[in-house]
């Protein structure tokens, strides 16, 4: 008879214990996938929809200043209207898809197991517990992040039609799209899974660990959106005259500007008030003006540094878990 090899030993127990961490879970999984299909489809039409009414109303030539526009970019209002502005009030909704599954998958994800003691049934099997906690770690993630990753790539595809006819909030700067298109949303919903994960396994419980796992991941997003427009290099702009630019039209994220003296200081955009007279430019000795600003081309690369930024932060509560669970009923 031929002797079992400890990597058959060791395979089979890994998708046992995938075949459990489903089982318990496939409920919470599968409604989470099946939401995002469902998004998905909903944006394909809204798609659609949008590319169509461009198209049919020849908006692609719509997109420089407003005085010097053709008649029938009138219907730019309209496709704002129909297309942009829903796109908007939906994106408004989607940051709370990370936090949700923070707080539904994470937290419950090692809290419940602690709560129920089905933990102590594992670790009597020759499983040990850090690879345990792998595998119920790795299962959660996957799935959030694919749950995530189609919700994102439905909300960017449905924005990049309509993206060069919006402006102000709604504009790729703004925080809605910006933290639910890309890769952003789905390194933000693992690491909101981690951090729910992690105060399971510090607090034992589910109810608290929810609390915790909300106020933290609430907390990381009002960080990052106030850290993100430093992510990147900005771009800057010096211009003679005292009349501020308006970048709207090029449809740039502005950062910093003001006005340039003759001996080359900086100084507040706001230092001669909101009239901004021309005798108070005279007096500063302000002869011309610069800004600090964002381009739509650095729209990926805010992005990407964003992302790899909340996937470093995802190891800590890793470490957390695994500490944790090695210390085992301590």
């Amino acid at each position: 008879m031929r002797a079992t090899a400890p990597d058959d030993i060791d395979g089979h127990h890994t998708r046992g214990l995938l075949w459990l961490a489903w089982r318990q879970r496939r409920t919470a999984y599968l409604v989470c996938l099946a939401t995002a299909v469902v998004f998905a489809v909903h944006a394909v039409f809204e798609h659609h929809g949008a590319v169509t009414y461009i198209e049919a109303h020849r908006l692609a030539d719509c997109t420089g200043s407003p005085s010097a526009l053709p008649e029938h970019c009138a219907q730019l209002a309209t496709l704002r209207q129909t297309c942009a502005w829903p796109l908007r009030n939906v994106g408004l909704a989607l940051p709370a898809l990370p936090v949700l599954c923070g707080v539904f998958l994470g937290a419950p994800l090692i809290g419940r197991e602690w709560e129920s003691g089905t933990f102590r049934t594992v670790w009597s099997q020759s499983v040990s517990r850090v690879r345990w906690l792998v595998v119920e770690l790795a299962l959660a993630v996957t799935v959030t992040a694919l749950a995530t990753g189609v919700v994102a790539a439905a909300v960017t595809w449905w924005w990049l039609p309509v993206s060069p006819y919006v402006q102000g909030p709604a504009a790729w700067y703004g925080t809605v799209p910006f933290l639910v298109m890309g890769p952003l949303p789905v390194a933000l919903a693992v690491l909101s899974v981690l951090v729910g994960a992690a105060a399971g396994a510090l607090l034992r419980r589910t109810v608290p660990a929810l609390a915790v796992t909300l106020v933290i991941v609430g907390g990381l997003y009002w960080a990052l959106d106030h850290v993100r427009c430093g992510l990147w290099p900005v771009d800057t702009r010096n211009a003679q005259g005292g009349e501020l630019p308006n970048l709207l039209l090029t449809r740039s994220w502005r950062v910093a500007g003001g006005y340039r003296t003759v001996s080359g200081d900086r100084l507040p955009d706001d230092i001669c008030g909101v009239e901004r007279t021309a005798g108070c430019l005279r007096h500063l000795n302000v002869t011309g003006t610069w800004t600090e600003f964002h381009p739509p081309s650095h729209l990926w690369p805010l992005q990407a540094t964003a992302t790899v930024m909340c996937l470093l932060v995802a190891v800590v509560p890793v470490v957390l878990c695994i500490r944790r669970i090695r210390r085992g009923e301590a």
